[in-house]
């Protein structure tokens, strides 16, 4: 019942309604349209996956055939050869005498080669002396041989050592007793002597079974001897053919390469697709053509896909029927639910005098509410647009740092903003001021105004390009989402150097830009800010008005990031030999070395070759050079630090040559110092005191010069020259203990035993005897 009263509430509405009629044509065209697009495409699909199929079957079928003669073919040979080079072939052969032993060797090596290979359909061992020929029946006259043609064979041949291969011919045969006449053969024959020859006969029948000469009608092979001769082919009435006058065979053999392909256009008939090998290995030409056709008749694909193009089209024309009642039925039912709920004023309503809908003016009713409806939601959506403008700049903001707060917090908006950008790349944009320069200063400086000003002309500039949205932070810098198809990095850096031109010109100011790296979610804004954000950063290596993108950054990997040992030492080397240049050239090797390096690593590695600037100064009395911390570093720029470097070395060589100058000198005091002691060893007062008085210089200087320029302490050298005078005056001289104590000042012998004992270990006399004892 149910069906039923559907139906006629679809006549009805078929009669009544134009918008229903609209539907219900639309669909059945597009039914109509949509099924022969179909069937067409799936009838070219099916057909040209046929034709590859073919294309496949064609190269199997020619290889097969290829491999058949290099396998099969070649190993008959390689055997007929073998049995050729037994000494009993020249006499079964060549020879005028055939007795009963050499008859059984005949008749062995005649069955060795039948038995090789079930090709071989029977072998002559053919003897012109005797007038006598041997094969499977035994041995009998030539005159009276079954298969006469085979000598007509041979005396079309001239004899030679290359053999007759594969020659296509029909024999009379005596098979089990059984007379068979012209059996088709493929005849070999070794003639290489006038006195006699051997002819192997292949059984055409197996030699066609064991290649693919039928498998499809669209597909020929046809294999042709060296002689000229077709040896097989699909077509079985070609056997023997003389093909040398062939166009297609003439085409082949006049052709440079052994195996190609190319397409053939026989006269009256269709195209062929020709794939050929020829005089390769037993000198046979393999010719396999395709017929290439708009369409296989045997292809059984075809039937079944109009069986079921016939089952689409009547499911099609159904579901058209049921789609536009399923899509004017909603029509239907709200014009009914507007007739029960008027939304337009009485004087509106006033067009009907009945609340249901005049049956042809559906629309005209519909779009009476609809301008109603719309003015209730005129004021929504002007609070709902800057509500959603507040939440769009929050969301953009969070997007930069917590791009899993955002998704959260804003999903509503998160979805609106995909939906706006419409493109499916995006990436961040960091445009920042460079710092203002001194001819600069009847800029107004108002950083505000500035970024007002860069941000205007760049997004000007940037969208006839992408979709620029620029993202409001309290940061210095400006921002900007670029929405986009395909990245076109070097287009955004071109618009951006334009902007350059532009501000520079009118403004007298720089900016630099850093692009982040291009992602497709906007989830992933973060990491792009980031990539910008570093981007950016590398103007401290390539100065103000750098448009950097992070895509094109080159930086050394982290791990490879090492400090440049090697040159760092070659510079205090050279900071020490005095040498400006060598040390500008050095501090120009050591910036080039980390500058590919992430700028916070740029940092560390110039602090650490500055702290050990500052150590050779502290060793050497220099006084430092300015401040080099962290912060001021990171606002000035590689190339201002590579020339502060510089000046910096420069300057501690100047100072380190004054201290060197001044180093001269303590070496010639140091020179009189030693003088000195080795004057007064016998001076009971040599002490230090009595020699800084000597040169008029305080003791702890005395002290500090003298250990500095020799590594000893000046006491200790005095103690080691008076040791030594003792040691010697022991060993080298007859003089007692108390004599050498007397001579050397010491106030008392007991004091002279114990300086001795403590320095050597020893007494002066046990010194004494041990040494002259060794």
């Amino acid at each position: 019942m149910n069906l039923k009263r559907i139906v006629k509430t679809m006549n009805q509405e078929y009669r009544s309604s134009l918008f229903y009629k609209k539907v219900l044509y639309s669909y059945l065209l597009a039914t109509c349209v949509i099924f022969l697009l179909f069937t067409i495409v799936l009838f070219l699909l099916v057909n040209k996956d046929y034709s590859h199929t073919l294309e496949g079957m064609q190269d199997y079928a020619i290889t097969q055939a290829y491999n058949v003669n290099q396998t099969t073919l070649k190993d008959i040979i390689n055997n007929c050869y073998t049995i050729l080079d037994r000494a009993a072939m020249n006499n079964i052969l060549y020879g005028n005498n055939y007795d009963n032993a050499l008859a059984l060797e005949a008749l062995e090596l005649h069955d060795n080669i039948r038995m090789a290979s079930s090709l071989v359909q029977s072998v002559y061992f053919i003897n012109f002396q005797t007038g006598t020929i041997l094969d499977h029946s035994g041995r009998t006259s030539i005159d009276n041989h079954i298969d006469s043609g085979v000598f007509e064979m041979l005396a079309d041949m001239t004899p030679g050592m290359r053999p007759l291969f594969c020659y296509p011919r029909f024999i009379d045969c005596n098979l089990s007793g059984t007379i068979r006449r012209d059996v088709p053969v493929l005849s070999m024959a070794f003639y290489s002597n006038p006195a006699g020859a051997m002819v192997v006969n292949l059984d055409y029948e197996t030699y066609c079974g064991m290649l693919s000469l039928n498998d499809s009608e669209y597909i020929d092979i046809i294999l042709v001897s060296s002689a000229g001769k077709v040896m097989s082919a699909s077509d079985q009435d070609l056997f023997g053919t003389d093909y040398t006058d062939n166009e297609l065979y003439r085409q082949i053999q006049e052709s440079a390469e052994n195996r190609g392909s190319f397409l053939y256009h026989p006269a009256g008939q269709p195209p062929q697709s020709i794939k050929y090998i020829k005089n390769i290995g037993l000198g046979i030409t393999y010719i396999c053509s395709l017929s290439s056709m708009q369409i296989y008749p045997e292809n059984s694909t075809l039937s079944t896909l109009l069986h079921y193009s016939a089952i689409y089209l009547a499911i099609g024309l159904t579901l058209s029927f049921l789609l536009s009642w399923i899509i004017y039925n909603p029509l239907r039912q709200l014009k009914t639910y507007i007739a029960a709920h008027p939304v337009l004023s009485p004087e509106e309503s006033a067009l009907s005098d009945d609340k249901s809908p005049a049956p042809g003016n559906d629309f005209d009713y519909l779009s009476q509410a609809y301008r109603k409806i719309l003015n209730i939601n005129t004021d929504l959506q002007q609070v709902s647009h800057a509500y959603m403008k507040e939440q769009s700049k929050k969301l953009l903001k969070s997007l930069l740092t917590d791009a899993s707060g955002a998704f959260g917090q804003y999903s509503a908006e998160l979805e609106a903003l995909n939906a706006s950008l419409g493109e499916k790349n995006n990436l961040i944009l960091l445009l920042g001021i460079d710092s203002f320069t001194s001819d600069q200063s009847g800029v107004h400086a108002e950083t505000s105004l500035l970024k007002y000003v860069v941000q205007n002309v760049t997004e000007e500039l940037l969208s006839s390009t992408v979709i620029a949205r620029h993202i409001e932070t309290e940061s210095p810098f400006v921002i900007f989402l670029l929405n986009f198809n395909e990245p076109n990095t070097e287009e955004i850096i071109r618009l951006l150097q334009e902007a350059q031109s532009f501000i520079l010109k009118h403004y007298k100011i720089t900016f630099s830009a850093g692009i982040g790296d291009t992602v497709e979610e906007l989830t992933e804004l973060s990491l792009s800010y980031q990539s910008a954000y570093e981007a950016f950063s590398r103007r401290f290596v390539t100065g103000n008005g750098s448009i950097l993108a992070a895509a094109n950054l080159r930086l050394t990997p982290a791990l490879e990031q090492l400090y440049p040992y090697e040159i760092s030492d070659s510079l205090l080397n050279a900071v020490k030999s005095l040498s400006p240049e060598t040390a500008s050239r050095y501090v120009h090797d050591f910036v080039a070395a980390i500058r590919t390096y992430r700028i916070e690593q740029i940092l560390f590695h110039i602090l650490q070759l500055v702290t050990s600037l500052q150590r050779l100064e502290l060793m050497n009395y220099i006084a430092a050079d300015g401040e080099w911390d962290y912060k001021s570093l990171e606002q000035s720029t590689l190339n201002a630090i590579e020339i502060r470097l510089a000046e910096r070395c420069a300057g501690d060589i100047e100072q380190l040559s004054k201290t060197k100058e001044a180093d001269s000198g303590k070496k010639e005091l140091i020179g009189e110092i030693i003088g000195l002691v080795e004057d007064n060893l016998y001076n009971p007062d040599l002490s230090v005191v009595f020699l800084a008085d000597h040169v008029h210089l305080s003791v702890n200087y005395l002290r500090n010069v003298f250990k500095e320029n020799t590594g000893d302490s000046l006491s200790s050298y005095i103690t080691q020259k008076k040791l030594a005078l003792i040691c010697n005056l022991l060993l080298n001289t007859d003089m007692s203990l108390s004599e050498i104590s007397d001579k050397l000042g010491f106030s008392t012998k007991n004091y002279f035993f114990t300086f001795v004992k403590k320095h050597t270990g020893m007494t002066p006399g046990d010194y004494r005897k041990k040494m002259k004892k060794d």
